[in-house]
């Protein structure tokens, strides 16, 4: 085997690990095994496991991020390679970041409030907030808008305005 296919052989065994015990398979499950690599594929496909690898900013952008901000990108950078990737959209706090996938580098950033077009890219990534308790429920409407009441008023309102 020549040195080319051992350097792709190494890039194989790139240290992806699970986060807590998401990959561990019950005792009937041959260490190894086929079900373990599945179940890990799987934990991957739902964002549940990480590299460790962190996340980069070019050198050429004028951005300056928290170590938090880095560590929370990378995660989002774990999904989209798990996706298959190769240019992600990490939408983070209003902003979205473009990472190229393979170096793990931010190589653009957008204000995503206003008016912007992005070319080029393969999956979008949204990351966690900082704090998972701030804001809007994950799913659904904002609370105001499950108000039967509320929106039979204002549907009301509007018919026989």
């Amino acid at each position: 085997m020549n040195a080319n296919a051992m350097g792709l052989l190494a890039k194989l065994g790139s240290g992806v690990r699970p986060v807590a015990d998401v990959a561990r398979t019950s005792a009937s499950t041959p260490a190894g095994g086929v079900d373990s690599f599945a179940a890990l594929l799987d934990a991957a496909r739902a964002g549940e496991v990480s590299s460790g690898l962190p996340v980069s900013v070019d050198p050429s952008l004028d951005l300056t991020l928290s170590d938090d901000d880095l560590q929370r990108l990378a995660e989002g950078a774990d999904r989209a390679n798990a996706a298959g990737a190769e240019r992600a959209l990490l939408t983070m706090d209003g902003r979205g970041y473009v990472l190229d996938v393979g170096s793990r580098t931010i190589t653009a950033s957008h204000d995503l409030n206003g008016r912007t077009t992005l070319a080029g890219i393969d999956t979008v990534v949204g990351v966690a907030p900082e704090d998972p308790g701030a804001g809007t429920p994950a799913s659904g409407p904002p609370l105001a808008w499950r108000s039967a009441s509320l929106l039979t008023a204002l549907c009301h309102d509007q018919t026989t305005g």
